[in-house]
């Protein structure tokens, strides 16, 4: 029995995103190389040529939009403020939605040795603000004349995760657009979810915005 991925693309318009013959992403960044979902690990995949950077969203404590696949600090790779390791049991406990950006930017990433990735770079660094993301790299895209690149964003947001891990999918979706509409990235942005109701949302408020149903099964 093997687990698959499926990703199921929703193209509402025609645009120069789907025309790209070869749609080079780095996942969360390349994680494989740089911590991931961080401003370095986004940096260094547009260096090694990447078009489209995918990342993860989760909305913090004081309503800001973190980068960050998990809703939590993750024990795998994350360590506290005083560099001591988060332990498995805790882990969940560290939610980021219930911490504001001030307290989350902290906590360290890329100190500790990830498991899955022992030749990962170490250095730094930490979760950061989508906003500043996007700044650091159109800053970087612009300074070394480079194409424009894509954005492929997941929406971290799920039913049992409500009021817990991420607030209402609407609450979410605006704050989310609120800052994709300040960087004027809208037309190389698509949004992904294992969530339909913000792809729902998203479908209803912002029909021009490209959309990615995410879907998890078993493959027999």
């Amino acid at each position: 029995m093997k687990r698959v991925l499926v990703v199921v693309s929703i193209l509402l318009s025609g645009t120069a995103f789907c025309q790209q013959k070869l749609d080079v992403q780095a996942h969360r960044g390349g994680m494989a190389l740089v911590p991931e979902n961080t401003i370095p690990a986004m940096l260094n995949a547009v260096k090694l040529g990447a078009k489209t950077l995918e990342l993860d969203v989760v909305i913090s404590g004081d309503g800001k939009v973190v980068v960050s696949h998990d809703g939590y600090m993750s024990a795998a790779f994350m360590t506290k403020p005083d560099g001591t390791e988060i332990t498995k049991e805790e882990e969940k406990t560290l939610s980021l939605f219930q911490m504001p950006f001030d307290s989350i930017s902290r906590y360290q990433s890329g100190i500790k040795t990830h498991a899955m990735f022992p030749k990962q770079l170490k250095l730094k660094t930490h979760k950061p603000l989508l906003s500043d993301l996007i700044d650091s790299v159109e800053a970087y895209v612009k300074a070394n004349k480079l194409k424009p690149v894509y954005y492929n964003i997941e929406t971290k947001c799920s039913p049992i995760g409500d009021g817990k891990y991420n607030p209402a999918p609407s609450v979410f979706v605006q704050t989310m657009m609120d800052v994709i509409d300040q960087k004027g990235i809208k037309k190389r942005v698509i949004i992904q979810s294992f969530d339909v109701r913000t792809l729902k949302i998203l479908h209803q408020t912002e029909p021009e915005v490209k959309l990615s149903l995410l879907v998890q099964g078993k493959l027999n």
